[in-house]
């Protein structure tokens, strides 16, 4: 695991910092969000000629825009924005209109997408 800023460069760095620890490449990477694994995928293809996803699966999280465009087609976990947004205008709301409320968490479900940048399946040596 590496750390990043949620950044395409973030994306490129990790996959370097991951070759130099490894001496190889893994089976894949899974980025915090879709822009790092955009770098990821950029970085694998051009900078080290490694096959996304043929030799590396890279997956991202929250499905932006940009991982649906023909190049990426990543494959990814795509975030209920809207409901995310609207619980938390109401949480914020309710945290106005009652100061002493408790804390609140609450939890959404990623919708899975099956992109062109992971090999899904069975994984055979």
């Amino acid at each position: 695991m590496v750390q990043g800023n949620y950044d395409y460069e973030s994306g490129a760095r990790g996959l370097r910092q991951i070759l130099q620890q490894r001496g190889r490449h893994p089976d894949a990477i899974i980025c915090g969000n879709d822009v790092m694994a955009i770098g990821c995928v950029d970085t694998a293809r051009h900078e080290f000629g490694i096959d996304v996803p043929s030799k590396l699966s890279v997956a991202g999280f929250d499905g932006v825009e940009p991982s649906t465009w023909l190049s990426y087609n990543l494959t990814t976990l795509r975030q209920p924005v809207q409901q995310m947004a609207q619980a938390a205008a109401e949480m914020v709301t309710s945290i106005i209109n009652n100061p002493s409320a408790a804390p609140e968490k609450r939890v959404f479900a990623a919708q899975f997408i099956e992109g062109g940048t992971a090999r899904l399946g069975k994984i055979t040596n």
